[in-house]
C-alpha cells in the first residue's frame, strides 16, 4: 500500500538518520526505493508537512505527524 510507504520512510528516517540525504536527487531515488509515490515525493521535496499530515490523514493511516514536524529537508 502506497500510503504506508511514506510513513514507513518517515519513520525509518527519524530512527536512522543516515537515510536523509543532502541532495534532492538523493533523496528522490531513497524514497523511490521505500516505493514513495511521485505525488508524496514531492510533498516531501517541497517541505509541504502541513499537505504529507492531511494526505496521511486523508488515507486513514495512523500517523501522527508528529514526527514529521521537526523533519529537516
Amino acid at each position: 500500500m502506497l500510503e504506508n510507504n511514506l510513513q514507513n520512510y518517515l519513520s525509518d528516517l527519524s530512527v536512522n538518520p543516515q537515510l536523509m540525504a543532502f541532495h534532492k536527487q538523493d533523496k528522490i531515488q531513497s524514497m523511490t526505493k521505500y516505493g514513495v509515490s511521485q505525488e508524496e515525493i514531492k510533498l516531501v521535496i517541497n517541505s509541504n508537512f502541513e499537505a504529507i499530515g492531511s494526505y496521511l490523514s486523508q488515507k486513514n493511516s495512523p500517523a501522527s505527524g508528529t514526527f514529521i514536524s521537526g523533519w529537516i529537508i
